[in-house]
């Protein structure tokens, strides 16, 4: 212990201080004479009573909100406009960063089957005839039915969801590969899913329109490179709107079982869907994930 002489005018003139521990001790009567230091205002002793009021308000509604965020079911969307495409029972994508960069060859595609289709809707036994992939003349246009097919869609709803599905999964397959490499990948789809419709009954004059060869390779791309990443679906009304939530491996299996059972009823009795060109698609795409999708 030793005595500290103070420095200022007011004030006991020294305290008794430890040179271990550092701290102070005061006789009896001297705390009592150390000056009075005047504690600062705080902003909120400032605040008028309408500003205090206002901030108690927007206290209450931040709350309200953390609240019903915790309470949100957790596989609900985080936007409102994501419940619309899952009325319609489309996935809704999460739990995955968003792309950093545009997906100008998605959106381009995208673009282009939109105003094809718009076009080739307006006359669509013409359009489909003329420019659809039929089997028995798969030749036609030295062979540009291939392509122009793809552009082409048999309704509205055909469109939005073949649009709704290359979005989705499009921009990431688009980052990872590349724009070279995911154009060639569309071509590859669609050509290997035609080519396995053809093989099914090559003399058929029904023509072949759509997308879905082509994006089924991009769907079995993007599962195979984030097969984390989840992929929420609404139950519909007799589930009471419901969402559950499967990993993309869990959902491409179980769409793969259901192309699968598609192919049967297509070989046995007929279908206006061709899952042939679907699983067709879909192997092209897993077949390019594995030989160049793992290139840097």
């Amino acid at each position: 212990m030793m005595r500290v002489q103070s420095a200022g005018d007011s004030g006991p003139p020294s305290l008794d201080a430890c040179t271990h521990c550092q701290a102070f001790w005061f006789d009896g009567g001297e705390y009592e004479q150390l000056p009075n230091i005047p504690r600062e205002s705080r902003l909120e002793d400032r605040l008028t009573p309408e500003a205090r009021e206002k901030i108690g308000m927007a206290e209450v509604e931040e709350m309200r909100l953390m609240r019903a965020t915790v309470e949100k079911a957790p596989f609900e969307p985080q936007e409102t406009w994501q419940w619309l495409p899952g009325f319609l029972g489309m996935p809704i994508e999460s739990e995955l960063p968003p792309v950093q960069r545009k997906p100008l060859v998605t959106w381009t595609i995208g673009a282009l089957m939109v105003v094809v289709s718009l076009i080739g809707l307006l006359n669509p036994e013409t359009s489909f005839k003329d420019w659809g992939m039929m089997p028995a003349q798969a030749g036609r246009h030295g062979g540009m039915t291939v392509i122009s097919s793809f552009f082409l869609h048999g309704s509205l709803m055909h469109l939005l969801g073949n649009l709704w599905f290359l979005l989705l999964f499009g921009d990431n397959v688009e980052e990872q590969l590349g724009k070279g490499k995911y154009l060639l990948l569309l071509l590859l789809a669609t050509l290997l899913g035609d080519l396995c419709h053809w093989a099914a009954d090559p003399g058929s004059t029904v023509v072949l329109v759509g997308a879905s060869g082509g994006i089924s390779g991009v769907i079995a791309c993007y599962t195979f490179s984030f097969p984390k990443a989840r992929l929420n679906f609404m139950l519909g009304w007799w589930m009471g709107l419901r969402w559950i939530g499967l990993p993309a491996w869990g959902w491409f299996a179980l769409w793969i079982g259901m192309q699968l059972l598609g192919a049967w009823f297509q070989l046995k009795v007929g279908s206006n869907v061709s899952s042939l060109a679907h699983l067709g698609g879909a192997a092209a795409g897993m077949l390019f994930w594995a030989f160049k999708g793992h290139e840097e």
